[in-house]
């Protein structure tokens, strides 16, 4: 199932559900084990509290851009699983998943 947020009045799109904010999405996917957010920057920002896992794609290069993933308190976080590779430019990667630390008491 995908869902795309818009503001857009009327949006349609083949193959997904169109919702105007991220409360929507989540009320609609509610019995989703598991939901995805794939950017951009502000549902990155509207997304991190509430989320108990990430899987983030680490890039080691410094690239030009417009729209990046939030700060995040790592101290909050745990490596869990890592693989990393090399693009086709020699440019290396690696696919992180990290899980929320629990609460301190």
């Amino acid at each position: 199932r995908n869902l795309v947020l818009s503001r857009q009045p009327g949006l349609q799109l083949a193959g997904a559900e169109v919702m105007p904010t991220l409360d929507a999405a989540l009320a609609a996917t509610h019995e989703q084990a598991r939901v995805y957010v794939i950017g951009g920057a502000e549902l990155y920002a509207q997304g991190l509290p509430l989320a108990t896992e990430m899987v983030l794609t680490e890039i080691d290069a410094d690239l030009a851009g417009d729209t990046f993933f939030p700060p995040w308190p790592r101290v909050e976080w745990q490596e869990t699983q890592r693989r990393s590779g090399v693009g086709a430019e020699g440019v290396h990667f690696h696919f992180v998943t990290y899980r929320r630390r629990p609460a301190a008491a």
